[in-house]
């Protein structure tokens, strides 16, 4: 078995630009079959001058793991995840050790456990739920900087959607383990936990009182910024007007999208999806923030976020805050009475809500 084109292209991206995040990125999200994820791996792994993987790493590879400027943090944990799900438990502790040493301050870290008895951490406390396509990858490479967040290096993991069946344990082996007293607060980022009402029973089930933030985005901005993000993965049989009217003739007639992995407008009904997050958590834990401001006045936002999580003021560099995953696809225009309806129709709760922040 080959590996497909794009998997293909992939990788020649990181043969020029060694731990490009964006390469990575799309690997990670490719609809990959195991046969192919193993072939990923070991050309990812020769890539990066590991060599091929076998049961745990060797001696050299785990010195060059730490060492290597070209083995990146998000490159360590993609190498971790696809050994576990390929069900290789010893190269997924060792990948993962690594990746702790090479993130986490050595005193802070607690010792290596036995391979036989290894304890699970307590899992992250801080969980980015959403909106998709509302700066979720900004504000959570923003928080990774702060010294006392630990950020996973994969930005949406799934698991309370789409890895749930693999368990609590899975889930908390991704996080690293501290010393008592000398832990940091570890967080993860997947904008989809928003959106799916099976969600936050799962989180409150697995962590308990987790800190929650959500930032929202103008509802039809967003539900117009994701039809171009899903134009770059999936041919759409319509205009983005024709799809948006569509979808809210649907929902008006109390039915989901004509074609479900749209769900633009879905999307961004904002009420609807926190109210089970509302019913688990209350108000004090979950952090309600706006796109545009953290767009336009990141400083302050971020400000306001690390008060929330009771952090200190990391004052180590002076602030920085590029935009992360901008779209690339241009914007087609919509209509300007498509728009005008929308807000005032199927959008108008959400649009209340989203004011007020």
């Amino acid at each position: 078995m080959a590996l497909s084109s794009t998997a293909g292209r992939c990788l020649q991206q990181l043969q020029q630009r060694p731990g490009d995040r964006g390469a990575l990125a799309h690997l990670y999200y490719l609809p990959l079959a195991a046969a192919e994820k193993r072939l990923a791996l070991d050309a990812l792994a020769e890539l990066a001058g590991l060599g091929r993987l076998e049961q745990s790493l060797s001696a050299a590879q785990r010195q060059r793991a730490l060492s290597s400027p070209a083995i990146t943090p998000m490159l360590l944990a993609l190498l971790a995840l696809w050994a576990s799900e390929l069900e290789q438990e010893g190269l997924d502790a060792a990948l993962r050790r690594c990746l702790w040493e090479r993130t986490v301050p050595a005193e802070r870290l607690l010792p290596e456990a036995p391979a036989t008895a290894e304890p699970a951490s307590a899992g992250p406390g801080l969980l980015i739920i959403g909106a998709p396509k509302s700066g979720t990858t900004s504000l959570a490479a923003y928080l990774a900087r702060h010294r006392e967040v630990w950020m996973h290096p994969i930005k949406e993991l799934h698991f309370f959607d789409q890895r749930w069946p693999l368990g609590a344990s899975w889930y908390r082996q991704r996080f690293p383990r501290f010393e008592e007293g000398l832990g940091m607060l570890c967080a993860e980022a997947t904008p989809s936990y928003l959106l799916d009402g099976a969600v936050p029973a799962r989180v409150q089930r697995t962590l308990g009182r987790v800190k929650l933030i959500a930032l929202l985005r103008e509802p039809l901005e967003r539900a117009h910024s994701w039809l171009r993000h899903m134009r770059q993965f999936t041919p759409l049989p319509r205009s983005d007007a024709a799809l948006l009217r569509e979808e809210a003739e649907a929902l008006a007639g109390g039915s989901g999208a004509a074609h479900p992995p749209v769900r633009a407008l879905e999307g961004s009904l904002y009420g609807r999806h926190l109210q089970a997050w509302r019913r688990c958590f209350g108000e004090d834990t979950l952090l309600l923030l706006r796109f545009e401001d953290l767009r336009d006045q990141p400083e302050a936002v971020m400000d306001r976020v690390v008060h929330f999580l009771q952090l200190p003021a990391d004052a180590a560099e002076p602030p920085r805050f590029p935009v992360y995953n901008p779209s690339s696809t241009p914007a087609e225009p919509l209509p300007i009475d498509l728009a005008r309806e929308l807000r005032a129709g199927v959008l108008a709760e959400a649009l209340d809500l989203w004011a007020s922040l």
